[in-house]
């Protein structure tokens, strides 16, 4: 058998030389008894333990944004979370425990700053006594339509800011001027439970800019501030037939009206379910009617002394007004999309105090509604009752020209803006103008902060009140009254602040 000659392959000179190399360096380490601690030294064995438990892997924790909802991460009870409202609308801001204040409570003047003056109340109260007057109008007869409308324009345009003033401590969620012509009076509440009065009848002669009857706090020298409250103040509401007692309506779940005369807060109702707080509030002669959070359309009977319900509603109310002009006719809004059109007298009533809650017909008195693509935040009506203009978060406001002759309901105007307030502004409520030679115009605040005035026919833009240096907040809570031939349109923002506009 023949063996496989193997052929090695010949080194370079290189490989030699570094071979050399090699055996040369380990003759030197012999030489210096060194070549034992050059060896690699044998890695020993780890023994297992006897008793060794498997190793598990620890998950890893998810590291989640700093913003994110600890609600939704289920890091907070569920009694403990803030109870958001549909479509956007204002969320109610979490606030440490509120002691809630049962009958009645003197009203006591209170500051606005820590440099601010509490003026006598008594001021205050002599003044929406005063014997009501209604000032002399004197008005162009017999104008063409074009001239008409041109009237209430050149109004709008020389409306010129005049006063502001810092009346409460925080967001102002509702506003309204005192119903006695012969006083301008305007009337903010707050989130907090405040209610501030500010009587610009004897400074409304002083033409000075703004600021210049102000105190170190930014406070006019007429200002009354109370707290009649323990929680945001959803809505407010004068007498009809009585201009010096106001109804006011919270989140504490009262209702209260002040008494200037004898000048206290008389609780006029209350309830102890706080996840159906009262959300709006309409005076009439027989009594006060008032939306709730489930959607409840209540009426307060005066002479009876006794509360009724009907299921107005499948969510919020967020507003109840009758018309001006007509006091059966009802319309009201709320967070179901749509603002709907009642006649009281047919409303299928319930007492609230019978046994269990009862169904009601929420077809009885029903005469027409509207549907919005999302919640709306109010329906008002114009000064003549004809019209009706609401808002929506579906970024429209729709005017209804003569709506109570229409068969269904479909808007006249509708005008595209954006009313997305979130949360740190009080949403946009649009409102007419008083009418002036049979035209009306409808404001609402903008996002960008001035004061937008639209026609009520037309739907065009006519004017934009603002004022960059003074106005560093939306002014998203808007009044308006005449004062003789004069206009005066108060704004108030969420930093408390109000500002007005007058020819």
């Amino acid at each position: 058998m023949k063996m496989k000659r193997v052929i090695e392959p010949e080194l370079s000179e290189f490989e030699l030389e570094r071979l050399r190399n090699i055996e040369r360096n380990k003759s030197l380490l012999k030489s210096l008894d060194l070549i034992d601690e050059v060896q690699k030294p044998k890695k020993p064995k780890l023994q297992k333990k006897a008793n060794s438990e498997p190793r598990t892997s620890t998950p890893k924790k998810q590291t989640l944004p700093k913003r994110r909802s600890a609600r939704l991460s289920g890091e907070v009870k569920s009694e403990d979370t803030i109870e958001g409202l549909a479509d956007g609308l204002e969320v109610k801001e979490e606030e440490q425990t509120k002691t809630i204040v049962r009958g009645t409570i003197d009203a006591v003047a209170e500051p606005v700053g820590r440099k601010s003056v509490v003026l006598d109340k008594t001021l205050l109260f002599n003044s929406m006594n005063a014997n009501a007057a209604t000032p002399e109008q004197t008005e162009p007869a017999d104008l063409a339509e074009s001239e008409e409308e041109q009237y209430l324009v050149g109004k709008l345009e020389s409306l010129t800011l005049t006063h502001s003033a810092k009346l409460v401590k925080q967001r102002i969620t509702c506003s309204l001027w005192h119903p006695n012509p012969q006083v301008n009076i305007l009337t903010v509440a707050d989130k907090t439970g405040s209610l501030a009065f500010w009587d610009l009848s004897a400074s409304e002669d002083r033409n000075d800019d703004a600021g210049e009857n102000e105190n170190e706090d930014g406070v006019e020298d007429k200002v009354f501030t109370f707290r009649p409250h323990s929680d945001s103040i959803s809505a407010m509401v004068y007498h009809k037939h009585d201009s010096s007692t106001l109804f006011t309506s919270s989140y504490d779940g009262a209702i209260r009206n002040l008494n200037v005369d004898q000048g206290k807060f008389y609780e006029t109702y209350f309830t102890l379910d706080e996840d159906d707080f009262i959300s709006s509030i309409e005076a009439t002669q027989n009594g006060l009617y008032f939306g709730r959070k489930s959607g409840r359309l209540c009426h307060l009977d005066v002479r009876e002394n006794k509360v009724y319900y009907a299921k107005a509603s499948t969510s919020k109310i967020t507003s109840v007004k009758f018309n001006p002009e007509n006091p059966n006719i009802l319309v009201t809004s709320g967070l179901e999309r749509r603002f709907k059109l009642w006649d009281i007298r047919n409303v299928d009533w319930k007492s609230e105090s019978s046994d269990g809650d009862l169904e009601t017909d929420d077809s009885a008195g029903l005469l027409q509604y509207f549907q919005h693509d999302k919640s709306c935040t109010s329906a008002v009506w114009s000064g003549d009752g004809k019209d009706v203009v609401s808002t929506s978060y579906d970024n429209t406001v729709k005017i209804f020209r003569n709506i109570m002759e229409m068969e269904s309901l479909r808007a006249t105007v509708s005008i595209a803006r954006n009313n997305n307030t979130g949360r740190w502004v009080t949403p946009f409520r649009a409102i007419f103008s008083p009418v002036l030679q049979n035209h009306s115009a409808v404001f609402i605040a903008n996002m960008r902060r001035p004061i937008d005035a639209y026609s009520a026919s037309a739907g065009r833009l006519i004017c934009q009140l603002y004022d960059d240096d003074q106005i560093t907040a939306i002014p998203s809570v808007l009044a308006v009254k005449m004062d003789g031939q004069n206009m005066m349109l108060a704004g108030s923002n969420a930093s408390g602040k109000s500002f007005i506009w007058t020819n």
